[in-house]
């Protein structure tokens, strides 16, 4: 009797501390990747579009910015068991952070940054060797503000863009696995977007959200009081470059100078080939607010609001192998919430699930590795994030979704 009594306190222990047969996700563990690493404007917090983080059979892989005595550098490293990050390279990055997928078709990792204001790549293979690097071919505009974007398909297409500080045109290039062949492309989307989420369907789609991003003066605008001169009020659907639609806007009323928002922070394309996109919302009549939008070719299915009390900077919108969406937040308590959706489109939640990590997120700071960085989905997902005021770059797992 005693030893039964025994073993059911042990499960129910064992239970309590997040054993994976518990059907609560918990956080597997977090891991301390590099100290330290950029903060502050242009640092690992920058680019919520941006792909920084990816994993295949070999092993997750991180890529991020670091300072060496007053230069920017990229630098990836690659997880080779518990605690333990081996740094597979680092070269010049320009201004702003790397980008980084993977190709199961060619059997690559990309690493994109921009040292000399143009693209420039590094390739290495499946296990992180290093194999070769070069120039992105194609007509692009020297700028070290360069809003680069990149994803890949499911069959190893690759694209990289530029949107373009000055003025209203995104370069684009994609690399045809298949073929091979790099084909250039140039976007002119009216008024100036950037922040794109890249998604390549296959060897000739690709569908991309951004967010518009202009003076209030070049929307005859007003700019409110204490606000930045930069006015984001659009969100944007473009389908190979051109089938463009203008989701969501939010007006700000003649003669007054009222602030109006509506931003982009995720995007995300499910296993349907909807996409998800999270934003924030706010007009004259309408306090600030995080909204879920759900888009198929151009046409809405659904906008509604997300949980009140969701941290906007930090949502994060992701699926487990059974097709069942989460979305990810940080919050300034030092816990991360987990809100598992309740129906089949991902726009209802229910309570959240309180996650530890140990450190708070900067916002915008959380990137997961998602098929849209060449990850496979499956029933735990791998994050990063840097922290405040440290400068410090973690890795966790989620599991038990």
């Amino acid at each position: 009797m005693k030893i039964v009594m025994v073993f059911i306190f042990a499960f129910c222990v064992v239970i309590f501390l997040g054993n994976p047969c518990n059907a609560t996700p918990y956080v597997d563990y977090t891991e301390l990747v590099d100290v330290p690493v950029c903060i502050g404007s242009a640092g690992n917090s920058w680019g919520e579009h941006t792909a920084k983080i990816t994993r295949n059979a070999d092993g997750v892989y991180v890529a991020y910015s670091v300072d060496s005595g007053g230069q920017k550098l990229w630098r990836l490293r690659k997880r080779i068991g518990a605690n333990n990050w081996q740094q597979v390279g680092e070269g010049p990055l320009g201004v702003l952070p790397p980008n980084l997928i993977w190709s199961q078709t060619g059997g690559y990792l990309w690493l994109i940054a921009w040292p000399n204001n143009v693209p420039h790549c590094w390739l290495f293979n499946g296990n992180g060797t290093y194999q070769t690097q070069f120039d992105v071919p194609g007509n692009w505009y020297p700028d070290s503000m360069n809003y680069c974007a990149m994803g890949v398909s499911p069959y190893g297409d690759v694209f990289i863009s530029q949107s373009r500080y000055e003025d209203a045109t995104i370069r684009w290039e994609t690399y045809r696995q298949s073929i091979p062949e790099w084909f250039s492309w140039t976007t002119n989307t009216g008024l100036r977007h950037a922040y794109l989420f890249a998604f390549p369907i296959d060897l000739y789609n690709t569908e991309w959200i951004a967010n518009r991003d202009v003076l209030w003066t070049d929307l005859g605008y007003n700019q409110p009081p204490g606000y930045t001169t930069w006015c984001y009020n659009s969100i944007g659907y473009w389908k190979n470059g051109y089938n463009y639609v203008n989701l969501k806007q939010a007006v700000q009323r003649p003669g007054t100078s009222d602030y109006v928002y509506c931003y982009a922070i995720d995007a995300y394309r499910d296993t349907a080939g909807r996409i998800h996109i999270l934003y924030k919302y706010t007009d004259w009549q309408t306090p600030l607010t995080m909204r879920q939008m759900v888009v198929q070719n151009g046409t809405i299915l659904a906008d509604v609001d997300m949980p009140a009390g969701l941290y906007a900077y930090n949502a994060r919108i992701f699926q487990n192998s059974s097709g069942q969406f989460y979305v990810l937040t940080t919050s300034s308590n030092q816990w991360g919430a987990l809100y598992k959706a309740n129906n089949s489109m991902g726009t209802t939640f229910n309570s959240p699930t309180y996650l530890a990590y140990g450190n708070t997120a900067t916002p915008f700071a959380i990137y997961l590795a998602r098929p849209r960085a060449g990850t496979p989905i499956t029933n735990y997902i791998d994050g990063m994030m840097t922290t405040n005021p440290e400068g410090t770059l973690l890795h966790f797992r989620i599991n038990g979704l």
